[in-house]
């Protein structure tokens, strides 16, 4: 049977990813466990797995690390010492708050639902 399109994953039912490359695929095609249909959705935040969701968070907080890095090395920002800067400080206040967020998805990741902790809402500031 061909697999129908929704806009969604129902997070709510034990779903399974069958698509193997979510970084090259513009569709996602899972299939629900409880009861074989098999869907295609949206390649989107709100239809991955959230050990891709803790990924793309890893890598902003890297991002961010590295604008610091920089501007504590003297190629942005003026003469404020690194500590002192406002920049630096926020920069590496953000990048932690996207590892603890990272984190967290993990933790939370379920394997019968893998879409189900990358739903999750994080506040950062």
């Amino acid at each position: 049977m061909k697999p129908s399109f929704q806009q969604s994953v129902d997070a709510t039912r034990p779903h399974m990813l069958l698509t193997e490359n979510t970084k090259a695929n513009a569709l996602l095609v899972y299939r629900y466990t409880d009861n074989g249909e098999t869907i295609k959705v949206p390649n989107g935040p709100i239809n991955q797995p959230g050990t891709v969701r803790a990924e793309v968070l890893r890598f902003y907080a890297e991002a961010r690390e590295e604008r610091a890095s920089k501007i504590r090395h003297g190629l942005r920002g003026g003469a404020e010492s690194a500590g002192e800067n406002p920049e630096v400080l926020r920069l590496e206040r953000a990048a932690a708050e996207l590892r603890s967020a990272a984190a967290r998805m993990v933790a939370a990741y379920r394997k019968d639902y893998p879409v189900e902790s990358a739903r999750m809402k994080f506040q950062l500031s």
